[in-house]
């Protein structure tokens, strides 16, 4: 992979992360107190599947890419 390409990836998966947040807000406006703790708690997991399996590899690979 290239460093544009990773760039590029990187971008895409902050916007799932942005995406992801939105959803918990939709459901917070629209759902009892259990099951918003409930959806906030997979919603978590599914960003740390992101970061983990989707973007670490590529600070990884590009460590000129992480933020200061």
């Amino acid at each position: 992979m290239e460093l544009d390409k990773a760039k590029e990836l990187l971008h895409l998966f902050q916007r799932i992360g942005g995406y992801l947040n939105q959803s918990v807000a939709f459901v917070q406006d629209s759902d009892d107190k259990a099951q918003l703790l409930e959806y906030r708690t997979r919603v978590a997991g599914l960003m740390v599947g992101v970061f983990d399996e989707g973007m670490r590899p590529i600070y990884k690979r590009f460590s000129e890419l992480l933020s200061d």
